[in-house]
């Protein structure tokens, strides 16, 4: 059992790396990110309600309704602020920031679930920041232009899931693991209505190539948010499954380098001194999950 702490926040990070990719390919076919985020987002729930029916798992607490309207609102911001950081980022930017998250858990689980911070998670939080800088090396013209934005949507991002993982490890259990998780995403897909003036084109005219990766990517998408909401609320410590989740900014630089080319995705020709300082900026992102993990959990 405790080996799944382990391998279920490790699995979930592959996930979203490769939803990111499937999801970027979708906006290259020429679906804009409002629409994009719109359909995510039913077709996340769409995959999240049958779950719940097919396991037949628990009536909601409703003493906690609170619990999916916050944990809901915080994950829509965070979702319209990662898709906002792919559209005008690169994934192997973007991607690996959101380990930022891991620090946003580290000082909301003092705040809110009164755990206590090691001092080896601040060493890990200086180490991020390295890795951070390291990450913001990319070509000169428009790309630079983007990064400034780029950063601060993907951390605005990081802050929003950071809440949402919160609320998961805190209440999840007590509210019901399946009703929080289905309430939590009709939350964020009733909130997804907020973007329809928005819509550059009607949802009738987007590709079928478009939906083709956008189905695909945001299923995965709802497939690791599955895995780390059972995590979280099983195991509870969101600071430690958080930094093994962070392992998602160097599968980000991976897979990028061995099968962006065939999905269009030609990130890895930015340059082998952009792609070495995001590879070395991950690979520190990583040393910085290893500081913490060396580090007992609270409680233990």
């Amino acid at each position: 059992m405790e080996t799944l702490y382990y391998i279920l926040p490790l699995t979930a990070a592959a996930l979203y790396a490769l939803s990111s990719i499937f999801i970027k390919v979708a906006m290259g076919a020429g679906v804009g990110i409002t629409r994009t985020l719109f359909i995510s987002n039913w077709v996340f729930l769409f995959v999240v309600g049958p779950l719940w029916l097919a396991t037949g798992f628990g009536s909601p607490d409703w003493s906690l309704w609170w619990v999916p309207l916050f944990a809901g609102t915080a994950a829509f911001c965070g979702a319209l602020l990662t898709f906002v950081a792919l559209k005008f980022g690169d994934v192997s930017v973007a991607t690996p920031l959101l380990g930022v998250k891991v620090l946003f858990v580290a000082l909301l689980s003092t705040v809110i679930l009164r755990e206590s911070v090691p001092l080896t998670w601040w060493l890990g939080a200086v180490m991020t920041a390295a890795a951070i800088y390291l990450l913001g090396g990319v070509p000169a013209g428009e790309a630079r232009r983007n990064m400034a934005f780029t950063v601060l949507a993907s951390m605005g991002a990081a802050f929003g899931f950071a809440l949402l993982d919160i609320a998961a490890a805190g209440w999840a259990g007590r509210f019901g693991l399946f009703p929080f998780m289905f309430y939590t995403q009709l939350v964020v897909a009733l909130g997804s209505a907020v973007l329809l003036p928005f819509f550059s084109a009607p949802l009738r005219e987007v590709s079928v190539r478009a939906w083709k990766w956008l189905t695909l990517g945001s299923v995965i998408v709802a497939a690791q948010f599955v895995l780390m909401a059972w995590t979280l609320s099983t195991f509870g410590k969101p600071t430690g499954v958080n930094i093994l989740y962070g392992s998602r900014g160097l599968w980000s630089v991976l897979l990028i380098l061995a099968i962006g080319p065939l999905l269009g995705n030609f990130e890895r020709d930015a340059g082998r001194s952009v792609i070495a300082r995001r590879l070395l900026g991950s690979i520190l992102l990583l040393a910085a999950i290893a500081v913490v993990v060396l580090e007992a959990q609270p409680g233990d």
